[in-house]
């Protein structure tokens, strides 16, 4: 039966006896040894995964900015110090430059009491029994006194007049050309004659310790040997 036909009695609703063969073209392939299949395989795999050459890698990473090679540093706090710190260890810088604390320096504690009392008047000077004594343009300090006298003031023990004493002479405030104390005496009249008292203590410029016309002026009855 023509093929047309057969369109025509379909499409027309006639059943048809005979089934709608279509013709299939037979191709023929060649048989492949299980072998040969495997090893084209193999060999194709091999070309898809086979890694750059060590030349193209090299060029990869020359090409490749700094920054994608070395990752940058990225800052942020070292916890190796205080972790060191913890356990009970101490880096050589924290040994060299131990954190500073504000210590007491009796030498200039002292000083600075010296100053206050002389401008204000609270400490008298040239009296006979006094420890302050101006000669010669020079503030005369009676020593060991005056040193008892600012730890009574100040409510320090007695006891430490020496370490008080060598503060003081660190300073370097004191006349040093003859020695580092000198010798007063301190006679009953203006004439100085009779009978005197023998001081020693330091001399120290007067202009350190006044300024312009506030010095008392000078201890007539002391002279400096």
């Amino acid at each position: 039966m023509p093929l047309w036909f057969e369109a025509i009695r379909l499409t027309a609703g006639v059943a048809g006896t005979e089934p709608l063969v279509v013709p299939v073209a037979t191709v023929p392939v060649e048989s492949l040894q299980g072998g040969e299949l495997l090893s084209g395989l193999v060999e194709n795999a091999s070309e898809l995964v086979a890694s750059p050459s060590e030349d193209e890698l090299l060029t990869a990473a020359e090409l490749m900015p700094v920054s994608e090679v070395v990752p940058e540093h990225q800052g942020g706090p070292d916890d190796t110090d205080a972790l060191l710190a913890m356990m009970g260890f101490v880096g050589e810088e924290a040994e060299e430059n131990p954190p500073s604390v504000g210590t007491y320096d009796p030498g200039e504690a002292f000083w600075q009491w010296l100053l206050d009392g002389c401008r204000s008047g609270s400490l008298i000077l040239n009296k006979p029994d006094g420890r302050i004594h101006l000669v010669a343009g020079y503030v005369f300090l009676r020593a060991p006194g005056i040193f008892h006298q600012f730890l009574t003031e100040t409510n320090a023990p007695k006891e430490n007049k020496p370490s008080l004493q060598k503060a003081f002479e660190r300073l370097g405030h004191h006349r040093q050309d003859n020695g580092t104390m000198y010798t007063c005496h301190l006679y009953q009249n203006e004439q100085r004659e009779g009978r005197f008292q023998k001081l020693s203590g330091y001399l120290v410029l007067a202009s350190k310790i006044f300024t312009g016309d506030n010095n008392p002026g000078d201890n007539t009855l002391l002279v400096v040997i």
